[in-house]
């Protein structure tokens, strides 16, 4: 597998994680569990402002979730200094369309926070996902321990394929909260989210089941 990790931390409230059931749960069949839209947002922010920037978010994070559900907000520690890592849940592009043009128009917003952060940031990336057929988002078994993003290539899979391997994927004392796929920019691109309880654990858990799960 070519990939990539990082290892986040929660950077605001653990109560903000994960609004669904507290049990894992994948679909036996290949329909689409799942079938809404999720946007990954970095924001790479200047280390001098890193403290200011999670202080601002605590403060304001309110405003930007009355518009539409925050899925988890992380700051990550390794693959990543610095970076501010959030991913949004929407129905659809429509429903994401009409919530960015609520923010922009939200004057306690753009001006509270927006226009306080954006002179921290050295830069901003986004990714448009959707689960993997047959797969849902579901919450972290506590709300201690660290998070493991992995970003992965399929080279052209099928989905199912790549889902069914994914689904097969075991590994000890981790928890695999989402996987999703790219489907907006670089395509064949699909990420997986993991918890565990101690940052030692994403190093000592290999991956077990499918033998070529997790190898695209």
């Amino acid at each position: 597998m070519n990939n990539s990790r990082k290892l986040l931390r929660i950077a605001i409230n653990d109560t903000w994680l994960f609004n669904s059931k507290n049990v894992c749960r994948f679909s036996t069949s290949n329909r689409k569990l799942n079938d809404k839209v999720y946007e990954y947002r970095a924001y790479y922010v200047k280390p001098e402002y890193v403290k200011s920037f999670v202080e601002l978010s605590k403060q304001y994070m309110d405003i930007r979730m009355s518009h539409s559900k925050l899925t988890g907000y992380w700051i990550s520690e390794l693959g990543g200094i610095n970076d501010m890592v959030h991913i949004w849940e929407y129905d659809s592009l429509s429903q994401r369309a009409g919530v960015r043009a609520g923010l922009a128009g939200d004057e306690a917003w753009m001006t509270n926070f927006i226009a306080k952060m954006m002179p921290w940031l050295i830069r901003q990336d986004n990714y448009l996902m959707k689960c993997l057929p047959g797969t849902d988002v579901v919450d972290p078994p506590n709300t201690g321990g660290v998070y493991e993003l992995q970003m992965f290539s399929y080279h052209g899979k099928p989905l199912e394929d790549v889902s069914k391997s994914v689904q097969e994927i075991t590994r000890s004392d981790a928890t695999l909260l989402g996987s999703w796929y790219k489907i907006v920019g670089v395509l064949n691109t699909g990420f997986m989210l993991w918890h565990h309880p101690t940052p030692d654990n994403i190093v000592s858990s290999p991956y077990n089941g499918n033998p070529d799960a997790g190898k695209y």
